[in-house]
C-alpha cells in the first residue's frame, strides 16, 4: 500500500509539473506571438561588422534584431525587424558602437508623420568603428608628435641663431674696445710731442665709444634674448649695427689716413 501511495504521488507531482510547464509555454508563446513585429529596410553605404543578429535600439532600448543583409556595388540594405513600434516618414537608422570591445548595433530614429508600410526604406548612417577611432588617434598623435618636433628644432633654431648674433656683438665690442684704446694711446702720444688737433680722429673716437655703449647695454639688459627671438625688427637692427660696425672697424685699420685730420697752431 505504501509503494501505491507514493506511485501516486509521483504521479501527480508529475502531470502537475507537465501542466505547469505546457501553461507557461503556452502564456509565453500567446504573449509572443501577440506582440506586433515590423519589417524594415535599411539602406547604408557602408556598414563595418554589422551582421546577422546586430541588436536594433531605440532610444538605447534594445527593440529589435538585423534579420539580414543584401549587398550591392554601392550600398548595403540591412533588413531589421522592430517590436511593438511603427517608423514614420523621416526615420532614419545610424550604425553605432556598443560599449569598448568594437560590437555594434543599429539605433533606430523613429521620425514623426504617417506610418512607414512594412518593408518600407530607410536611410542608414555609419559611424567609425572603435578600430578607425583607434587609428585617427595614432594619426593624431604622430601629428602631434611631429609638430612638437618641428616647434622645438624651430625654437632650437632661433636660439642658436640668437647666441650666434650675441657673440658676434661681444666680438665687436672687444675690437671697437681694442680699437678706441689705441687711437687713444696714439693720440696722446703724437700730442705729447707736436702741438696739434686730431679734430676727425677725436670725433671717429667719440662715436666708437658710443657704439660700443649702446651695444653693451642692449647685450647685457635683462629679457635681451627673448627680444631678439620675439623681435625679427630688432635682431635684424641688431644685425646691421654689428655689421656696420664691423665694416668701420675693418676700413679704420685699411685706411686710417683717411681718418686723421691734423690741425697746427
Amino acid at each position: 500500500m505504501d509503494n501505491l501511495g507514493s506511485r501516486i504521488r509521483t504521479g501527480i507531482l508529475i502531470l502537475v509539473g507537465i501542466g505547469v510547464l505546457l501553461g507557461g509555454y503556452f502564456w509565453f508563446a500567446k504573449w509572443r506571438f501577440g506582440r506586433k513585429v515590423h519589417k524594415y529596410r535599411v539602406r547604408i553605404a557602408t556598414a563595418a561588422w554589422v551582421q546577422k543578429g546586430t541588436l536594433v535600439t531605440i532610444s538605447g532600448v534594445p527593440k529589435g534584431r538585423v534579420e539580414g543583409l543584401q549587398l550591392y556595388p554601392d550600398s548595403v540594405i540591412l533588413f531589421i525587424s522592430i517590436e511593438d513600434y511603427a517608423l514614420m516618414n523621416g526615420a532614419y537608422a545610424i550604425v553605432e558602437n556598443q560599449g569598448v570591445m568594437g560590437e555594434r548595433r543599429i539605433e533606430v530614429y523613429m521620425g514623426k508623420g504617417d506610418t512607414l508600410p512594412e518593408w518600407g526604406t530607410v536611410p542608414g548612417y555609419d559611424t567609425p568603428t572603435i578600430g578607425d577611432l583607434v587609428e585617427q588617434a595614432n594619426k593624431l598623435l604622430n601629428d602631434v608628435d611631429s609638430l612638437a618636433l618641428e616647434a622645438r628644432s624651430a625654437i632650437r633654431g632661433v636660439s642658436e641663431r640668437t647666441q650666434a648674433l650675441e657673440a658676434r656683438v661681444n666680438e665687436t665690442l672687444s675690437e671697437i674696445e681694442d680699437l678706441s684704446r689705441e687711437l687713444r694711446a696714439s693720440v696722446r702720444t703724437v700730442s705729447e710731442r707736436t702741438d696739434t688737433s686730431f679734430t676727425r680722429l677725436d670725433s671717429l673716437i667719440v662715436h666708437l665709444d658710443s657704439v660700443s655703449v649702446s651695444l653693451r647695454a642692449l647685450v647685457e639688459a635683462e629679457g635681451t634674448a627673448q627680444r631678439l627671438a620675439k623681435d625679427d625688427k630688432l635682431y635684424k637692427d641688431l644685425e646691421k649695427t654689428v655689421r656696420s660696425a664691423q665694416d668701420l672697424i675693418e676700413d679704420i685699420r685699411a685706411n686710417p689716413k683717411r681718418y686723421l685730420t691734423i690741425e697746427i697752431f
